[in-house]
């Protein structure tokens, strides 16, 4: 089946947030500062097994990046966005690989372990989905919004 584009987005303004720390949460972040969008990251560093990239560090360094510091939590898409659309985000981008953890370590009974990571993303995506907002989940393209961008597309596009 081909999926076509059927709009163009101006996202000037808009607020993407963006769960990860690694390489791609760097390039959506730049990529989001290209297109004049305000990025949003969260994580929590106690919470987080791995060291934030350089490029991200340097972003939020020199505050160009929004950086909260906490877990993400199901009320970030609709508080942290802006007025205009009732607080809700524009687009969320889960930039988790397989190792990266999303919060804390689960406790079992989650089975079996390879699934463990994709539990956040899973449960992201549906709460996206249920609220309308645009979702990209990397190496997941059931989880996203559009699956074909995911497929096929590396680069920061979200189409609607």
């Amino acid at each position: 089946m081909r999926t076509s584009l059927l709009t163009s987005i101006d996202a000037t303004s808009h607020v993407h947030l963006i769960i990860g720390t690694n390489a791609l949460a760097a390039a959506r972040c730049a990529k989001s500062l290209e297109v004049g969008a305000t990025p949003i990251v969260i994580f929590h560093p106690h919470d987080w097994k791995h060291e934030v990239h350089p490029a991200l560090q340097q972003r939020i360094d020199d505050k160009e990046v929004r950086w909260l510091s906490k877990p993400f939590h199901d009320d970030d898409i609709s508080s942290l966005g802006r007025p205009e659309l009732n607080n809700y985000v524009d687009a969320v981008f889960v930039t988790l690989s397989p190792r990266d953890p999303l919060s804390p370590s689960p406790s079992p009974p989650f089975h079996p372990p390879q699934k463990l990571t994709s539990l956040p993303g899973l449960h992201i995506s549906t709460h996206c989905k249920r609220s309308r907002v645009p979702i990209n989940v990397v190496d997941a393209p059931t989880l996203c919004t559009d699956r074909k961008s995911t497929r096929l597309n590396s680069s920061h596009r979200l189409y609607l």
